[in-house]
């Protein structure tokens, strides 16, 4: 299994504190929050981890080139912003064709990685979006056969689900091309 480690943003929300600290970087617990997300990664099985990076790029490159995780950690530095697609696109050679792993790294959750991955591997989705339920944030309406973002002015009772995203999907090479 392999990751992908989002660590590229601008972190907009937490200014005036991300203007000298990327978000990946602030701690919890006195660990990083990306560190913290690797180490879950590697405890899950994961075998090597790419992190994009782009914003303070050097401060968390500097972070990364000092720790010793005891797996492969690839940086993939985007001189311009591209996106979830474009950071995925960027390490096209990186990937492999098993299905892998993409978080976000500014996020401290207690998901069991390996049992996502594991989930999805014995299903036929070409993607797998782990989510967490939490209102009043909930982001996004789910039934049987729709993932749908949350509209304003649409009735609360509609769709029957509503959940927050909470980024971890997990993606079959062969999906995407």
């Amino acid at each position: 299994m392999r990751a992908l480690v989002l660590a590229a943003g601008f972190g907009t929300r937490l200014a005036p504190f991300t203007e000298t600290l990327p978000k990946a970087l602030f701690p919890v617990a006195g660990q990083p929050v990306l560190g913290r997300m690797i180490n879950q990664l590697k405890a899950a099985g994961c075998e090597a981890v790419a992190v994009n990076v782009h914003h303070l790029a050097h401060r968390i490159e500097a972070y990364l080139t000092q720790t010793d995780f005891g797996l492969p950690v690839r940086i993939s530095h985007e001189t311009d912003i591209l996106g979830t697609g474009g950071a995925l696109r960027q390490l096209a050679d990186f990937w492999d064709e098993a299905p892998f792993l993409m978080v976000n790294a500014d996020i401290v959750t207690d998901i069991d990685f390996s049992s996502v991955y594991r989930h999805h591997r014995t299903g036929r989705a070409m993607a797998t979006l782990t989510m967490h339920d939490r209102p009043p944030f909930n982001q996004v309406w789910v039934d049987e056969k729709t993932v749908s973002p949350v509209l304003p002015g649409l009735p609360a009772t509609w769709p029957p689900m509503a959940i927050e995203n909470w980024p971890s999907p997990v993606f079959t090479s062969s999906n995407r091309r």
